[in-house]
């Protein structure tokens, strides 16, 4: 890129030297540019790129300058050098081209090098000429619905994907305005993702369902995701428009009841989170419509994220806030002041297909989906008060300087400090009961929720940099989980969205959302645990095989199997729990080297061997490794193999006092 940047001040200045036809030749060389520009757009986008994908494009293209710049040399006139010092240049050229080519060219997504994706497995790839299109799916981490959780990657960014929390989003983009409205018959999806939205829109009562999506190649990557989108494609109410959402909002004349807002990143897509946008949705809702946005809170600083709410809430005073998860919240927007009608709400809980998505996430329980209730219009214009206006001309969120992963704690603080009861916009109260009880137990559940908060909110910023906030994230969390144990919408995200590290006090609870969700395979793995803590054997196996019954390339489940199995001196089994692990993740180092232990316990050194050898292979850094081999090699009495054996792994750990004892017993035979 930066020599092709260079070759057209260069052409210029060769032509400048020719002051006769200086205009002539200055005007040739911006022609002879504008038509390779259009040419090369043409053919780059929608010839070469289709057929090659990106890398191997921008092989292609690199090749190409390369010998236009050796063709260059070539007919060179002034010779003063000697033609092989000419050439020289060139060809060293070439020479690091192909050695970076054939060291870093992949014909998939660059992204599944990086380390965070290890284990992770490439399901679907294409690179478009509008994005490079990912399905992916984790090895190792199973969703409380006990499938492999999958991700949607659109450039490299994980856009969506099949965990608890996103779910959550996904689901309530639908279900949130849907409950809320009188009567909601047309709606308008701006992004596909992997169609969970679109699939609970079409859970409830309403006629039309439009999905304005850039990447019609999504409806290619929505067969891997089949779970959650339940073949949506094939309901002919919804209709796929392939487009960007902004263009489609501007151009078309459609009214919709309700607009829902799932776009990527805001600094990848800036302009649709702008209050320009949003006067554009306003314009396609009817009177009694409603607008929602997804707001993700990571990437930017607090006053950033507020512009956000700010140029939403400057088009829709009437607005409200929700939670989701620790990472993302919602916008609530609509012309009428907003109200929640609880009559409504358990009369369109009544339909048994709503119910059912709904309870999925543990929010069919209406007083637990209040309780996700953050803020109305006081509150949000008491958080807003100092943010400038995300806008067209000002998009404030597109030069963030935070990184991606990172949120801010004060914004957290400033969603709690400003937090509102759900208990004011509330009418028909007496749908759920008497006023009275029905208020104290609303108010029950909004305490146990903002206890909650305040735990995953710390726990978020405290994880893995502060333990003494780790622990007081905990202690809140419990407090919450144990002032209100209905809510079984906080327990799943405790069980799942937590990483834990205390098992003796939180068991219970994943006890309660084995019983709350019975495919949570994870849960029963814990609990495995726990059981193989005590030395209860029979009962961490029996909770193993659940897990596996529930998936059956739940590679932790097996590998724990096989380590209570090996406990037991069950060594067939165990080597079968082991080798299952092998088979599912052929690299697993650990699973080699169980094998080599339970192998050696049978006395199969032969296949004992053949795994220590392996193990080697795939981590030559681990000096227990080479002293496993050389005491395999041992027994079979290959005294000089076992020598070389241990000296490789002490010179990796030289201060092993019991390795070096045994390699002088060796060398003494």
């Amino acid at each position: 890129s930066l020599l092709m940047g260079a070759a057209f001040p260069i052409v210029n200045r060769i032509y400048v030297e020719n002051i006769p036809h200086l205009g002539r030749g200055v005007g040739s060389v911006y022609m002879a540019n504008t038509i390779g520009a259009v040419l090369g757009s043409f053919f780059a986008g929608f010839l070469i790129m289709p057929l090659v994908g990106i890398a191997g494009s921008i092989l292609i293209i690199a090749l190409v300058n390369l010998i236009i710049g050796l063709i260059a040399i070539f007919i060179e006139k002034q010779k003063a050098e000697t033609p092989l010092l000419r050439f020289a240049p060139g060809m060293a050229m070439v020479l690091i081209f192909v050695i970076v080519a054939l060291a870093f060219f992949t014909s998939g997504p660059l992204v599944t090098s990086i380390v965070s994706f290890k284990g992770t497995k490439l399901l679907y790839f294409k690179d478009t000429p509008a994005a490079t299109l990912s399905a992916l799916e984790k090895e190792e981490e199973i969703n409380p619905w006990g499938r492999n959780i999958r991700y949607l990657n659109i450039n490299g960014h994980n856009t969506a994907h099949t965990t608890f929390a996103d779910i959550v989003i996904h689901k309530m983009l639908a279900h949130l305005p849907m409950l809320l409205h009188p009567n909601p018959q047309k709606a308008l999806v701006i992004g596909f993702g992997f169609g969970n939205t679109c699939h609970s829109f079409l859970q409830c009562d309403i006629q039309r369902v439009d999905c304005v999506e850039l990447l019609k190649e999504e409806k290619v990557t929505a067969k891997f995701f089949e779970p959650e989108n339940q073949n949506v494609l094939n309901d002919p109410r919804l209709v796929y428009i392939v487009n960007d959402g902004r263009n489609y909002v501007l151009a078309s004349d459609r009214l919709y009841d309700v607009i829902s807002i799932n776009a990527v990143d805001p600094k990848f897509s800036p302009m649709l989170y702008t209050n320009e946008f949003y006067e554009l949705c306003k314009k396609r809702l009817t009177s009694e419509g409603y607008v929602v946005a997804w707001l993700p809170l990571y990437g930017m600083k607090p006053l950033e994220v507020k512009s956000l709410v700010r140029s939403f809430v400057k088009v829709f005073p009437h607005s409200s806030l929700w939670f989701n998860n620790p990472e993302h919240m919602l916008l609530l927007g609509s012309k009428q002041p907003q109200t929640v009608d609880l009559q409504r709400i358990v009369d369109r809980l009544k339909n048994p297909k709503v119910k059912a998505s709904l309870a999925e996430i543990q929010l069919d329980n209406p007083y637990a989906l209040l309780a996700t209730f953050m803020m109305g219009e006081q509150g949000l214009a008491h958080f807003i008060e100092r943010a400038k206006l995300h806008s067209d001309v000002h998009p404030v969120v597109e030069f963030s300087k935070m990184t991606t992963a990172d949120i801010s704690y004060d914004i957290y603080l400033d969603f709690l400090e400003n937090k509102e009861s759900v208990w004011s916009t509330c009418t028909n109260t007496d749908a759920l009961g008497e006023h009275g009880q029905v208020q104290a137990e609303s108010f029950r559940y909004e305490k146990s929720m903002f206890s909650m908060l305040k735990g995953l909110f710390l726990y978020r910023t405290t994880e893995g940099t502060d333990t003494s906030g780790t622990a007081a994230a905990f202690s809140l969390m419990r407090d919450a989980l144990d002032q209100n144990p209905e809510n079984e919408f906080n327990l799943m995200f405790f069980v799942d969205w937590v990483q834990q590290v205390d098992l003796e006090n939180t068991i219970q609870y994943f006890e309660h959302a084995v019983k709350v969700e019975p495919k949570f395979a994870k849960g029963f793995v814990i609990l495995g645990l726990e059981k193989a803590s005590l030395g209860e054997w029979d009962h961490a196996i029996e909770n193993y095989r659940k897990a596996i019954a529930i998936n059956d390339h739940y590679i932790s489940a097996y590998f724990n199997m096989g380590f209570a199995l090996a406990q037991q001196k069950n060594w067939q089994e165990a080597i079968g729990a082991f080798e299952k692990v092998v088979e599912l993740q052929p690299d697993n180092v650990f699973a080699h080297s169980s094998l080599v232990q339970v192998y050696t316990m049978q006395n199969n050194l032969d296949k004992a061997l053949e795994q220590a050898k392996i193990s080697i292979k795939l981590q030559p850094n681990q000096a227990n490794f080479y002293f496993n081999l050389g005491m395999i090699q041992q027994k079979r009495n290959e005294i000089p193999e076992a020598i070389k054996a241990f000296e490789a792994g002490l010179k990796l750990a030289p201060h092993d006092t019991r390795a070096s004892e045994m390699l002088r017993d060796l060398k003494r035979k």
